[in-house]
């Protein structure tokens, strides 16, 4: 699985990026990537297999094939979803599916597209503040592998400098403390907030840790991943 990601970020001028993903078992089911320049535009994704072990890992092997392989030829994220999901459809096995979410960056505009594929929504800090992406409400949410006319729809964004943007799978917001409450959305932001001083790297490392903190010492059960990227002043 640690060959299959991506061993660094690719160096974009006027943005940072960092990403880290943490498996739960031996080998987990998250996964996230860094497509090929198209027109100037940098491809993101990140990605949560709905089961775990060896075939949750060969499923991960096969979104992110998958995946790259609709994105030649394209830079609408919600046409490569739509591609990828038709092969996924026919692929893989019943109660199996791939939550994914994937973007579009041009940095020269300072601008995003991206579509949202049954993962929790990015968060934007802006200024300190932060808040979801806008969703999508016409178009389908609907995992990959699901349905394989699901008609999925891309979303702009326009970004600025100092802009930070948070994509993460469910097994941060989802980690149970003893009581069986979840970390949940304002853990998650309040720990971006607290170091925004940091690198991503460290931002990531400390998200990470404060979400193990609050699940006590048990072993996660889900995998924990994340992607930053900062669009620098």
């Amino acid at each position: 699985q640690t060959r299959m990601l991506p061993a660094t970020a690719p160096q974009i001028a006027g943005v940072e990026l960092a990403a880290r993903s943490l498996p739960a078992t031996e080998v987990g089911g998250d996964f996230y990537d860094f497509l090929p320049i198209c027109d100037g535009r940098h491809g993101l994704i990140i990605g949560d297999i709905s089961g775990k072990g060896l075939s949750g890992a060969m499923v991960m092997s096969a979104a992110m094939s998958s995946i790259r392989f609709a994105a030649e030829g394209s830079c609408n994220t919600a046409e490569i979803l739509s591609r990828a999901n038709q092969r996924l459809s026919q692929d893989l096995q019943a109660n199996m599916f791939v939550a994914a979410c994937l973007a579009m960056l041009d940095p020269a505009r300072l601008h995003l597209t991206y579509t949202n594929a049954g993962q929790p929504m990015p968060l934007l800090c802006r200024k300190g503040d932060f808040d979801f992406l806008p969703q999508d409400q016409t178009g389908d949410r609907f995992p990959l592998g699901i349905r394989p006319a699901s008609a999925y729809r891309q979303l702009d964004l326009q970004l600025a400098p100092g802009d930070l943007l948070v994509f993460y799978t469910d097994g941060i917001v989802d980690m149970m403390n003893g009581d069986g409450e979840p970390y949940g959305f304002d853990r998650l932001r309040s720990a971006v907030q607290r170091h925004l001083s940091q690198p991503l790297a460290d931002i990531i490392a400390a998200v990470i840790a404060d979400a193990e903190n609050f699940g006590g010492n048990g072993t996660p059960q889900d995998d924990l991943t994340m992607l930053l990227v900062k669009m620098t002043p």
